[in-house]
């Protein structure tokens, strides 16, 4: 009689039988309720919306002005960090009216340069608002389109394969 065929006590199964409880299955991702998914998705696309939104804003009501003013200093974060140069100026649009406020970028302006302005902001220039637009809300407009034709060819499959060939069309032609 060999150790396989041996009587086991009772509750005591051997490896591999019939008998034995499976083993547990260490490092096996649960998935998310699909709700949950979804609502991630939503706030992961808001985001990626909203992140570009405000540069966005700013490039459609902003207008080419005339810095009059400008005044920088030095500011160091709390508890130490490196110091960041603050601008702050006045400046004249074309219409004659006025705004004030921060200038981004205006460490190397002097009152007559061009800004890019709206009535409370300036940048020196366009670029600062256009990058974020470019790099996040490009490839999110290509995103959507993807998966709009994608859902568009899906729904479309299942036609298509349903509708009989009329002999002699071009399908045939290449077979």
């Amino acid at each position: 009689m060999t150790a396989d065929d041996a009587p086991q006590a009772p509750g005591t199964a051997r490896a591999g039988s019939p008998d034995e409880p499976p083993a547990p299955r260490f490092g096996r991702r649960r998935r998310l309720p699909r709700p949950v998914r979804w609502l991630f998705l939503l706030c992961g696309i808001g985001v990626l919306v909203w992140l570009p939104a405000d540069s966005a804003g700013r490039l459609l009501t902003g207008e080419d002005a005339v810095l009059t003013e400008l005044s920088c200093r030095e500011e160091r974060p709390e508890g130490g960090g490196v110091a960041q140069t603050v601008c702050e100026g006045t400046w004249r649009f074309p219409d004659g009216d006025t705004g004030r406020g921060r200038v981004e970028g205006g460490t190397g302006e002097r009152p007559g340069s061009a800004v890019f302005a709206g009535g409370d902001w300036a940048y020196q220039d366009r670029a600062p608002l256009a990058w974020p637009v470019l790099l996040v809300g490009g490839p999110l407009l290509l995103a959507v389109a993807a998966i709009t034709t994608v859902a568009i060819l899906r729904r479309r499959a299942p036609a298509d394969e349903e509708a009989p060939r009329e002999a002699g069309s071009a399908r045939d032609a290449g077979e």
